[in-house]
């Protein structure tokens, strides 16, 4: 997908508007953001949402 972006001018980061992490998310906002920043995507840390809607189970 990068390579697609590149050829188009196109901000990798730019195809994303939030990344939400949901309420039984096996993973922390902290624990993303060092994902991407150690794969170059560090512009994606600041799309970082967690979801406000509680989770329930019937």
């Amino acid at each position: 997908m990068k390579n697609v972006c590149k050829k188009t001018g196109i901000n990798y980061a730019d195809l994303f508007e939030e990344i939400c992490i949901g309420p039984q998310a096996r993973v922390t906002k902290d624990v993303l953001s060092d994902y991407f920043e150690e794969n170059g995507m560090e512009q994606l840390c600041s799309k970082i949402k967690i979801s406000e809607c509680p989770l329930r189970r019937f």
